[in-house]
């Protein structure tokens, strides 16, 4: 023990302190520059590049898609909230055409769908055909919160030293090695490695049944999106009817997801029901003049929102729906063309809401009024 000490002793009287802050700050700064290549290399945002050597883990959409927009070969865009997560690019091609990808994000804001679409159209590489777009009415309220500005520094066309040594770019990385080295048989990383279901890989593991669907009103009865405001106008011109008219070249397809009947039931037990038939009366007359744009409403077809199997909760469908949603937006037979049509589906909308209100107050444990 003492030789030991006397050794340390003589090591520290020979390593000056000047030598010993040298030491530290070169490999101090060898392990930045070795996280920084790790990091480039990888690139789990795609922020520089597309994936090398690795399979994709399409995971947190909101880091993801400003990469994957500038990246990714793509003429055909889905745009939309956790309402459209579930949609596979499969059926979207074989119903539509093109080369797709999803833009799809839980909780999507107006301005999170305006920061989406001002990333793709920057690319100048591409030739866009068509964008599809899931318009939730409750998103362009102006009490949203965007969610893309907690990854700002990945929507800037610049180097960040946040993206190269933040904790959430830490993560990603650790994830997508670990994603790449699951074995075969793991069903969760198996979905995030595919890109048919883009940044789904939990939607596939709920259970879309009516027991399951009458749970979930129970259990989240006061989970229901905020009520529209007068706000709501200006932000969906803002938001999206001014990308619409600045891209005449581009045909954008709106469809309003068909959220079961008991969400409209909701809305009339708390009187948020008028602002939702207004704000669609509202969208109807800012497109209907444009050339470049179809919209399609699901909201008010009774075969689909009646049918209760259909959901796992108040408001998210199956991928039969899905496949039923776009196989429509082909055939155009749910097309809302003049302001007229849409107060008449605001008529029907409002007496389906009548009529499931029992049945809405029984699934919460109400007592009917």
């Amino acid at each position: 023990m003492k030789k030991i000490l006397q050794e340390l002793d003589f090591f520290q009287r020979e390593r000056s302190p000047r030598k010993w802050v040298i030491s530290f700050l070169a490999g101090w700064f060898s392990l930045l520059f070795l996280w920084g290549g790790i990091v480039l290399f990888t690139d789990p945002y795609i922020v520089f590049h597309r994936t090398i050597g690795l399979k994709t883990a399409y995971r947190n959409p909101y880091a993801m898609l400003p990469g994957i927009l500038r990246n990714e070969p793509y003429d055909t865009v889905l745009i939309g909230s956790s309402m459209c997560q579930n949609f596979e690019l499969k059926d979207i091609c074989d119903a539509l055409g093109g080369d797709t990808i999803k833009a799809t994000a839980p909780g999507l804001s107006g301005e999170d769908v305006d920061q989406f679409l001002q990333e793709i159209f920057k690319r100048n590489d591409v030739r866009l055909r068509r964008i599809i777009i899931g318009v939730d009415l409750w998103g362009y309220s102006s009490s949203r919160q965007a969610h893309w500005r907690d990854y700002h520094y990945l929507y800037q066309r610049q180097w960040s030293w946040e993206y190269f040594y933040s904790q959430n770019t830490a993560e990603a990385v650790f994830n997508l090695i670990v994603t790449n080295l699951a074995s075969a048989d793991t069903k969760g990383a198996n979905l995030e490695k595919d890109r048919n279901r883009m940044f789904c890989d939990k939607l596939w593991r709920f259970k879309y049944s009516r027991k399951t669907f009458e749970n979930a009103i129970r259990k989240n009865e006061r989970m229901r999106p905020a009520p529209l405001n007068d706000a709501f106008v200006q932000n969906i011109d803002q938001r999206l009817i001014s990308h619409i008219k600045a891209h005449p070249e581009v045909h954008f397809d709106l469809f309003l997801p068909p959220y079961s009947a008991c969400f409209w039931s909701m809305q009339q037990e708390y009187g948020d029901i008028t602002g939702y038939l207004n704000a669609r009366l509202s969208l109807a007359q800012a497109v209907e003049t444009l050339p470049n744009v179809s919209l399609h409403d699901f909201q008010d077809d009774t075969k689909i929102i009646s049918d209760f199997d259909r959901y796992k909760d108040i408001s998210h469908y199956n991928q039969k729906t899905n496949r039923e949603i776009l196989g429509s937006i082909a055939r155009q037979d749910h097309k809302i063309a003049s302001l007229a049509a849409m107060a008449a589906a605001n008529q029907r909308l409002l007496k389906q809401a009548e009529m499931c209100l029992p049945y809405y107050r029984k699934c919460c444990g109400k007592t009917e009024k």
